[in-house]
C-alpha cells in the first residue's frame, strides 16, 4: 500500500528490492499508520521510510512499533490498536548521573540524551532529537505521556 508517497511494506517475503524498508525488518501494518503519515505530510513533514523497530520489546504486544525516517531525522512510533491502552500509556523519566532513565511498561530504557515522548490519538511517538520533536509537536499537536 502506498500512502503519502511511502510504501508500507508488510512482513511478506515478496517485498520488491526497490522498496526501502530498513533494518531490522519491515514495519508490520497497523491501524493509524496511514493517518500519521497523512497528517505529517499535510504539515510539510513527509515520511521517507518505515522500518521495524528494535524498541518493540520495550512497548510489548499492545502496539506495533516502527522506526520512522523523515528528512530532518527519525523518530519511533507505537501504533496501539486499543485507544484505552494508548491513553493509559505513561513514561516516567529519572536521572542517574548523566544518564536519562525511562520507565516504560515495567522496563527501563537507558539513554545518553533526553528522549521526547508524546501521544497523538492512538499513536505514541518518541524522538531523540529536539528539532524532530518540535516538528512532530507542530504537526500532530500531541499530549504528554509523562508520569
Amino acid at each position: 500500500m502506498v500512502v503519502a508517497g511511502v510504501v508500507l511494506a508488510s512482513c511478506s517475503p515478496a517485498v520488491p528490492s526497490s522498496v526501502k524498508v530498513g533494518t531490522p525488518a519491515p514495519c508490520a501494518s497497523a491501524p493509524g499508520q496511514a493517518e500519521l503519515m497523512s497528517r505529517l505530510a499535510g504539515n510539510g513533514v513527509p515520511v521517507i521510510q518505515l522500518a521495524g523497530s528494535t524498541s518493540q520489546p520495550l512497548i510489548g504486544a499492545s502496539a506495533v512499533v516502527c522506526y520512522v525516517k523523515i528528512r530532518a531525522g527519525a523518530f519511533e512510533a507505537a501504533f496501539f490498536t486499543d485507544a484505552g491502552a494508548a491513553e493509559q500509556f505513561r513514561v516516567c523519566e529519572t536521572r542517574s548521573g548523566s544518564r536519562y532513565l525511562y520507565r516504560v511498561n515495567g522496563k527501563t530504557m537507558d539513554a545518553a540524551y533526553p528522549v521526547h515522548w508524546s501521544r497523538a490519538g492512538t499513536v505514541v511517538v518518541w524522538a531523540y532529537d529536539q528539532d524532530v520533536d518540535r516538528m512532530l509537536s507542530s504537526a500532530l499537536h500531541p499530549v504528554s505521556v509523562s508520569c
